[in-house]
């Protein structure tokens, strides 16, 4: 019953606070996804970039270097695990639940990594990492989530890229 009631006061927080109500903007951003990163994160100008918020929630992949050689391994894990483990879970919804088209440009990297290598727990911390990157930039903005502006930058690295 105590539980209930306390869910119940985090869900109507949840939608008073405004950075909470943009990340839910996300696709598989609910309530808890976007109170774990606003709680998480706090104060997004603690981090230069989207690069150092992904390795503060440990979604980094660790790099091995010995002379000329560099090996990149698993993710480090460094950071908050509640964090990572909630992230996690937005990366499978991500994968596998959203449907919708706004979710469409999130999901190709990850999808690209999933078919081409066939590892599905890859593609999900992929997917987590986005869905990270875009929080920061939602944050740092003070704007919604807009799925125009994610193609509009896949074009310009693939025009870069040929």
């Amino acid at each position: 019953m105590e539980l209930r009631k306390l869910e119940k006061t985090l869900y109507a927080e949840a939608k008073r606070i405004d950075a909470v109500r943009r990340l839910r903007t996300i696709p598989a951003v609910g309530p808890w996804v976007g109170l774990a990163i606003y709680a998480w994160v706090g104060d997004i100008t603690r981090f230069r970039n989207a690069r150092l918020l992904t390795a503060y929630a440990g979604l980094v992949p660790a790099v091995h270097q010995s002379g000329e050689s560099t090996r990149s391994g698993s993710i480090t894990k460094e950071g908050s695990r509640a964090l990572r483990s909630v992230l996690v879970q937005a990366g499978h919804v991500l994968l596998f639940r959203c449907g919708s088209e706004n979710a469409r440009p999130l999901r190709e990297l990850p999808q690209r990594v999933h078919t081409a290598r066939v590892r599905r727990k890859i593609a999900v911390v992929a997917a987590a990492r986005f869905i990270l990157r875009t929080a920061f930039y939602i944050l740092r903005d003070g704007t919604n989530y807009d799925p125009t502006r994610l193609r509009r930058t896949a074009q310009k690295e693939q025009a870069t890229a040929a």
